[in-house]
């Protein structure tokens, strides 16, 4: 995530000074530990509207499951079961 450092400080793992107006690249984090300190504003990103897909549409798919529904099925038998008496 993009933030704007808004007070000097000196990064706690790398040691390096940052300076207001620097631009920095952190994880969100590392956003919320220095968000806490008030040293850094996140830069607002304008979000993109995500393109919406077309649908796909299959006509020939709908006619062979039509086909299939019109062909002969066998009749149902009862499966026939043995239990053991005694």
């Amino acid at each position: 995530m993009k933030v704007t450092v808004i007070k000097q400080y000196i990064d706690k793992y790398t040691g390096e000074k940052h300076f207001p107006g620097e631009v920095l690249s952190v994880s969100a984090e590392r956003m919320a530990e220095l968000g806490r300190k008030n040293v850094i504003d996140k830069i607002p990103v304008p979000e993109e509207p995500a393109p919406e897909a077309p649908v796909p549409k299959i006509p020939e798919l709908k006619e062979e499951v039509v086909e299939e529904s019109k062909k002969e099925k066998k009749p149902v038998t009862k499966k026939r079961t043995t239990r053991k008496k005694g």
